[in-house]
């Protein structure tokens, strides 16, 4: 059993008394002397490597060392941070002022600042806060979906909204430094901080943490990068907390390094975006703590990535080593953990030891003084590069300007639940639902902001009421609606009888680390669902009105015997303070558009489950989504759901034991149907394939149609079970254009799993690349570099179209160039290929080359998504001659698969 340590209790709940200390506004501070002549290191004029290395001449040891310390609110009083020249200071989770309010919060962050610069240097501490899902320390700050929920808009757009809000709000209270955001890709979600991931999906964590970082952060190359309303962000935890054994919080992480390296993208591409602090994880990686791992730090971290930012220790990193047993004494963990490579520590409990300690070990030799410079060093470029020098206090005019909490940044994070709730069943159309209906609501969470919010929410570990000002489920609902007195609500679900539908909200009681962790001994047992939302559901079962089900949780939990008996079911995340956007998907003023960002398994023993395992067969499969839309038209080629139909007659759905889970379509009669609406790209023929299962089988069961004219005709084998699958396929002509497909019944006892439409050879005219396809079953035309590791061939396995493909694989880490030179008329082309990928890749892009001009497009796709066409367009060509092409840059056993290159002029 995992032992919490009381410190670790004492930073999050910081719930001790306030330690006294005087609260100086501006206009009551003491006078600032300030030497008529500004020294080079006072000069925004000058360059910030010469600021850094002046300022650091003019420093004592104890200043260095002082600089190196952040200290929590609680646990020092200003004139200490002033006496100790402390570089920075923080609010853990919960840890808020009296009143909680964003002028106290300036006024407590301004008299710390204002210490700080009395001493003889005058450099500005930077606080810190774990603003993790908005500013959500604070009462009345706009609280946002929490990570999972943003990973499944796949929005980079509206992340980086979210995260710009977040940064306004962070500095209305004069905040400078937000602990976010995570980098993580949780592979086990028993893990009890699964839902500050994005997503399983390293590709779509490295999208999602790109733009969080930019818009938390700025642009590198804008004037306001960090300053005024944006905010220092800091990814974390480096590196692979999302990875350990059981889903242990702060447990073991046993991968090697190239096993590792998937997870590592993620923060390199953050870093090429700008991020300037990064966490260390308080994990184990093979039995070495992360927080002395020099390896990892300063190798992997600082030299590899060329990191040239703050490097900052978890929360007591260095004071836990000693105090959980790893080290005999306080000083050789600071001694490992400073020479580990990182710069700034965070040692709320044991920061007046810190001091002396770390002094020792510098005039005994055992830490270099070029260890503390650097180290100081990269914390004054960070305060530099924010410029807190020059505006070190609130400004509090954002504070009068009515952004924080407002509507503007509302609206945002509305538009944030709306686009994460993920729909997962929708049996016989019933959502939309009519805003005339009479609508029965059920359950203590559909009217609870603290369960809306989940953990990090005002208090570290989060908790249940309305802690703090939003709109819940059930508000949301009334005001949707025609006449909210055709809403009935009911805590414990009785009453239901005779309404039209119930919306009934279940979920996960608020949790944060390590008391969110699920397992033998764990603090959470399992991932079932609780008594009292099983009572829930059964008193609303029993008035027999249909049910939509929505859940609350930070990760997937086990519904497998309940899902039959919901009509639909949504997965709403933690969506935060805004439900009224859960009500504008429910009553259809907008499409559900959430993907699934974790696998959702079928039952606890399938626990760790994700898209890159073998036989992968979970309840629902990662980036699994349904809409509503009776119009909505499905883009072709590509896979279709059966049970993601436009509409139907006499069709119902079950759970699938087939690849990928999900659901399927069955209970199949005499001419039963399903139509499906989709855009065909271009006239031609095309490959239709239908999964199919039957015990007794189906000669020419199936006829595929188009109004009044059959396509083609399916007979489906005895496959010898409902659950046993086999794919048939039949070739049809379609015309270009939207047109509806209707999968018809000419007889009955079949299932239906999904179905595939795709071109069965390239059809663009115009095509200047010789071998475009492959389809000579060699590399003839295109020309091959590789770094010493040949992971290129011409292959039959599964194309997008014909008969051959290129791949891109090697059972080692590989490079691998691919291209053509052509001679071209000058003017402007497209370059284009369809590729599949399974992600992870260092770097994997298509590339066009001319007059010494290169353009690439980045490739995103991973494992579980089909093929996917990219595109460089408005090439311009003066030279006569273009060279296109793919590189990849790749992990070992990452593959890539491209087909039907394209070269056109436009």
């Amino acid at each position: 059993m995992k032992h919490v340590k009381p410190f670790f209790i004492f930073r999050k709940y910081a719930s001790i008394a306030l330690i006294s200390c005087m609260i100086f506004s501006l206009s009551t501070a003491f006078p600032i002397t300030v030497s008529a002549d500004v020294l080079p290191y006072q000069d925004p004029a000058q360059s910030i490597d010469t600021r850094v290395a002046d300022l650091i001449s003019r420093m004592t040891l104890d200043e260095k060392i002082g600089q190196m310390l952040q200290v929590e609110r609680l646990t020092a009083t200003t004139t200490q941070v002033k006496d100790h020249f402390i570089g920075s200071v923080l609010s853990g989770g919960g840890s808020n002022p009296t009143p909680n309010t964003p002028t106290a919060w300036a006024d407590t962050v301004d008299a710390f600042q204002t210490a700080a610069m009395q001493t003889r240097l005058q450099i500005p501490i930077i606080y810190g806060v774990d603003a993790v899902h908005g500013h959500n320390n604070v009462y009345g700050a706009t609280i946002f979906p929490h990570n999972a929920g943003l990973g499944a808009t796949r929005d980079t757009d509206l992340v980086k909204r979210v995260a710009a809000a977040t940064a306004k709000e962070v500095r209305t209270t004069g905040v400078q430094w937000d602990f976010s955001p995570c980098l993580c890709a949780p592979q086990d979600i028993r893990w009890g901080r699964t839902y500050e991931g994005f997503s399983e999906n390293v590709s779509l964590v490295s999208q999602m943490g790109v733009a969080y970082t930019e818009g938390l952060q700025g642009l590198p190359s804008g004037s306001g990068f960090m300053k005024g309303t944006k905010a220092v962000g800091s990814i974390k935890h480096w590196m692979g907390d999302g990875n350990t054994v059981n889903g242990d919080d702060q447990g073991n992480v046993i991968l090697s390094e190239p096993e590792l390296e998937p997870y590592i993208q993620p923060y390199r591409e953050a870093v090429a975006a700008g991020a300037r602090t990064v966490m260390i994880s308080l994990t184990t990686w093979n039995n070495e703590k992360a927080h002395t791992h020099h390896h990892m730090i300063t190798d992997m971290l600082k030299q590899n990535l060329n990191f040239t930012g703050m490097v900052v220790s978890d929360w007591n990193g260095t004071y836990a080593l000693f105090n959980q047993g790893v080290y005999s004494s306080y000083s050789s963990a600071l001694k490992d953990t400073v020479n580990a490579g990182i710069d700034m520590f965070m040692e709320p409990d044991n920061w007046q030891q810190f001091i002396p300690a770390l002094k020792d070990l510098v005039n005994t030799g055992q830490v270099s003084q070029s260890r503390i410079d650097d180290a100081v060093s990269r914390i004054l470029r960070v305060k530099f590069e924010a410029g807190i020098f020059e505006a070190p206090y609130t400004d509090r005019s954002l504070i009068s300007g009515g952004t924080f909490g407002g509507t503007e940044h509302r609206a945002i994070a509305r538009e944030a639940v709306r686009k994460s709730a993920t729909l997962l069943k929708n049996e016989n159309h019933i959502l939309p639902l009519s805003k005339g209906a009479k609508v029965f609501v059920a359950g203590t969470k559909a009217n609870d902001i603290g369960y809306q919010s989940g953990g990090w929410t005002i208090s570290w570990q989060g908790s249940p009421g309305n802690i703090t000002p939003g709109t819940t489920i059930l508000q949301g609902v009334k005001n949707a609606v025609a006449n909210s007195s055709n809403v009935t609500y009911s805590s414990t679900g009785t009453g239901a009888a005779g309404h039209d539908a119930a919306i009934v909200v279940i979920g996960e009681y608020p949790y944060a680390e390590m008391v969110g962790d699920v397992g033998t001994g764990q603090p959470i047992a399992d991932l079932e669902l609780s008594t009292d939302d099983i009572t829930l559901l059964n008193n609303v079962k029993s008035s027999g009105v249909p049910m939509v089900v929505i859940m609350l949780s930070g990760r997937p939990m086990i519904i497998t015997n309940g899902l039959p008996d919901w009509a639909a079911f949504v997965a709403a995340w933690l969506p935060g303070t805004e439900g009224s956007g859960l009500s504008d998907v429910l009553f259809g003023d907008y499409e559900f558009t959430g993907k699934l960002p974790l696998t959702w398994p079928r039952s606890m023993a399938q626990i760790p489950a994700n898209s890159n395992d073998a036989n992968y067969s979970p309840l629902f499969p990662y980036g699994f989504g349904l809409n509503t839309s009776a119009t909505n038209t499905k883009e072709t080629p590509g896979v279709i759901e059966a049970e993601n139909y436009n509409s139907m007659y006499g069709v119902q759905t079950e759970a699938t034991t087939d690849i990928n889970g999900g659901l399927n379509t069955g209970f199949m009669d005499e001419n039963d149907w399903m139509d499906y609406r989709v855009n065909v790209p271009v006239s031609g023929t095309y490959k239709v394939s239908l999964r199919v299962a039957s015990l007794s089988g189906a000669t020419n069961g199936i006829q595929l149609k188009n109004g009044s004219t059959t396509l083609a005709t399916f007979s489906v084998p005895n496959t010898g079970g409902w659950q046993t699958w086999t794919t048939v396929s039949n070739n049809v002509p379609l015309n270009a254009g939207v047109q509806t497909l209707r999968v018809h019944a000419a007889a009955g006892n079949w299932n239906l799993n999904w179905l595939e439409v795709k071109p069965t050879s390239s059809t663009t005219a115009g095509n200047l690349l010789t071998n475009p396809g492959l389809e000579s079953g060699t590399m003839t035309g295109w020309e091959q570099w590789n770094g010493g590791t040949p992971a290129q061939s011409a292959d039959t396995d599964n194309p997008y179209t014909g008969t051959y493909k290129l791949t891109h694989w090697a059972s080692t880490a590989y490079q691998q160039l691919t291209k053509q030179t052509v001679a071209v008329a000058n003017g402007t082309y497209k370059f284009s290929a369809w590729v599949r990928s399974s992600g992870g890749q260092k770097s994997l892009h298509l590339f066009s080359k001319t007059g010494g001009k290169e353009v690439t497009a980045e490739i995103t796709s991973n494992a579980s998504d089909y093929w996917h066409k990219y595109t460089i367009d408005n090439i311009k060509v003066t030279t006569g001659q273009i060279e296109v092409g793919v590189w990849s840059d790749a992990n070992t056993n990452n593959w890539a698969a491209f087909d039907n290159f394209e070269l056109t002029k436009l």
